[in-house]
């Protein structure tokens, strides 16, 4: 008896608030991390599922990826941020794209802040595992609360709180005292969080970037339009590939403003039309306009606002492109209803008409059988009588798909020119 008293005596109390202290401990001295963390948010009837990756080596490499099925209102993603001392990567694997950065950190920035303060916010469920922090900060909700049961189960530590019909529940490994599961319940909400951990890495692989796109910023995740069924959802996808996958074309258009045509290869862009001809390729735009020259060193952002002060409106979809916006993708609204609205024999080339209706506005779009790109985009403003108050028609001859373009395409404009007008970097959204 005396024996067992002793050993009570010596073993560390049960309590919930050393309990907690003692995870964010644990968690504190992590150097090397690789955790999947399952992500479930319910509140009412809207329910969120999201999965996330995270490795990091402490102080300076981090790795994370986050996916999301599609779900109510919103299309799927899967995005990938890597941290390496300075530099900043972010991937976003369903579009095709990505963007880098380099910030000046001073050498003692904690890595959560160094990856707050260049790839944004990162989540509760996240930030739980990489900032002990705000581990201790979410804690501190549950240590002076009453009423929790500890529950010893195979390889954890439960603390269970159960109050009417409101639960609380938090899975602490039982040997390392790391954070595994919190669940918070109540009627018409759940948060659930599930921790999987594995054997971190002894050094982050950089993401694998080889073919993708480099943008300025990551498309927005915009909420997908509805579809009438799943033929007119497969076309749309299709023809956002064909536009995501485009390695060259050679274009003739006709439309409102008149005939022209347009080549886009490798980063470098180029138009010609009855009034203008510009050229933008290696970082130098040479701009023919009102019979005048221009040319100078510029980057591709501000491309746009140096051919508007040119007074040179470029065509839309070649636009679009230069942009690093897909040309179907910019048509699918989040209020639209896209339905598949028959065929049209474009003489050898077979195509299905598109139809996508949003309020005042209806776009047919044809989209070749051949590749998926669009052959004509008709625009109707309706008003709000139902009839047409002004339509415009855009068409494309494709001319070469993915094929090599003739030497000197992309060529600067020869004769002595002007340099550019000044264009100020465009401001961030």
């Amino acid at each position: 008896m005396a024996l067992l008293t002793a050993l009570l005596l010596l073993a560390p109390p049960r309590s919930v608030p050393v309990l907690l202290d003692a995870s964010v401990a644990a968690h504190a001295k992590l150097k090397r991390v690789d955790v999947s963390i399952g992500i479930v948010t319910t509140l009412r009837t809207t329910s969120a599922r999201s999965q996330a990756h995270l490795q990091f080596i402490r102080p300076d490499e981090l790795r994370l990826t986050v996916a999301e099925p599609a779900q109510r209102n919103q299309a799927a993603s899967r995005k990938l941020y890597s941290l390496s001392g300075q530099r900043v990567i972010a991937v976003d694997q369903v579009e095709g794209e990505y963007t880098t950065r380099k910030f000046p950190f001073p050498g003692a920035l904690p890595l959560a802040e160094r990856f707050a303060a260049s790839a944004g916010a990162y989540g509760d469920a996240v930030g739980a595992i990489l900032n002990p922090n705000e581990l201790n900060s979410f804690y501190a909700n549950f240590r002076n609360l009453s009423d929790f049961r500890i529950v010893d189960k195979p390889g954890v530590i439960e603390l269970f709180r159960s109050i009417k019909s409101a639960t609380i529940t938090i899975d602490l490994g039982a040997k390392d005292m790391l954070l595994r599961r919190v669940t918070l319940q109540s009627p018409g909400s759940l948060l659930d969080w599930k921790y999987t951990y594995s054997a971190a890495p002894a050094k982050l692989a950089p993401p694998a970037i080889a073919g993708l796109h480099l943008v300025e910023a990551l498309t927005a995740r915009a909420t997908p339009p509805r579809y009438a069924d799943a033929q007119a959802k497969s076309l749309a996808h299709r023809s956002e590939l064909a536009y995501r996958d485009l390695g060259s074309a050679a274009v003739d258009y006709n439309g409102r403003d008149g005939m022209g045509q347009f080549w886009v290869a490798g980063g470098n862009f180029r138009e010609r039309a009855a009034e203008f001809e510009w050229i933008y390729a290696g970082n130098v735009l040479s701009v023919r306009a009102k019979g005048v020259l221009y040319r100078g060193k510029i980057s591709k952002s501000r491309v746009p606002t140096a051919l508007d002060k040119l007074g040179v409106a470029p065509q839309p979809m070649l636009l679009q492109l230069l942009q690093g916006r897909n040309p179907m993708g910019t048509l699918l609204t989040t209020d639209a209803l896209v339905r598949l609205a028959g065929n049209l024999a474009l003489g050898d080339s077979p195509a299905k008409i598109l139809e996508i209706k949003s309020a005042g506005v209806t776009v047919n779009a044809l989209v070749r059988d051949r590749d998926g790109l669009l052959a004509s985009v008709r625009s109707s403003i309706i008003d709000q009588h139902g009839a047409v108050a002004m339509r415009e028609e855009l068409t494309y001859k494709y001319t070469s798909v993915n094929h090599a373009l003739p030497a000197g395409t992309f060529a600067a404009l020869t004769g002595m020119a002007k340099p550019l007008p000044p264009v100020m970097p465009p401001k961030k959204q």
